[in-house]
């Protein structure tokens, strides 16, 4: 079954965002490390035998349930996302409760609710984030073509569902969601709330917004910065800036 599962490809209606749920877990896991450091050095982790073997065989059906929804059931697609994800989640959370107890669950219940809720808002900022994509392009589309013009003579763009499509004489590239910079927002957002929760006490929270705000930025440039990189290296090494240069 879990041979079948690897090699199973993944069906489109799962596909809600590039985070996957796997991801947002660990999210969890690593903003609930950092906000109880520590107390859990002092926790002293006492799992009785008869209670571990219970979760660890539910959290092993519930696996097994969800490769069942998301691969073999027939029902309507988003019913199927959803159960399958709830189900998921519960076996994350079997697997826990089967390596520490309920007696550690009940000790760092309201630190626990906080961190999922917290994950669960930042999961839904990357939700935006996904859907924003064709308006990221088409500004970053718009930023590089700005530049480009101050030092090409011959550069066009065109505005596309698929994405904008932007061309420096005969070089032409479509700015797809890959290169719309949803990702590495993403990505520079996770390293924020991670330093941020490690660091909270240390950190001036009247700076946290501005510094956020400061980082996009810089991130959104970063994208700017690469387009314009690629497409002045395709005007002469077209090959070259499609394999080295793009993601």
């Amino acid at each position: 079954l879990l041979i079948k599962y690897l090699k199973k490809p993944a069906i489109e209606s799962y596909k809600l965002n590039f985070f996957s749920f796997p991801v947002f877990f660990g999210t969890i896991l690593i903003l609930f490390a950092a906000f109880n450091k520590k107390k859990l050095l002092k926790v002293k982790i006492k799992s009785p035998v008869k209670e571990t073997i219970i979760f660890a065989n539910l959290a092993f059906a519930s696996i097994l349930t969800y490769v069942w929804l998301k691969y073999y059931a027939a029902a309507d697609p988003t019913v199927l996302v959803v159960l399958s994800y709830i189900t998921l989640f519960t076996a994350y959370t079997l697997i826990a409760l089967s390596l520490f107890g309920i007696g550690f669950f009940k000790k760092f219940n309201n630190s626990i609710i906080a961190t999922i809720l917290l994950t669960w808002i930042f999961f839904q900022f990357t939700l935006i984030l996904n859907n924003s994509w064709r308006f990221l392009s088409s500004v970053i589309a718009m930023a590089s073509h700005y530049l480009l013009s101050s030092v090409f003579t011959n550069t066009s763009i065109t505005l596309s569902q698929g994405g904008p499509t932007l061309a420096v004489h005969n070089f032409k590239v479509v700015i797809g969601n890959p290169c719309s910079g949803v990702e590495s927002l993403t990505m520079f957002t996770i390293l924020f709330i991670a330093v941020m929760a490690f660091e909270w006490q240390r950190i001036n929270k009247i700076k946290i917004f501005p510094y956020f705000v400061i980082g996009m930025i810089g991130m959104f440039a970063v994208s700017i910065t690469r387009i314009c990189t690629l497409m002045i290296i395709g005007t002469a090494y077209p090959r070259f800036a499609m394999s080295m240069f793009h993601t």
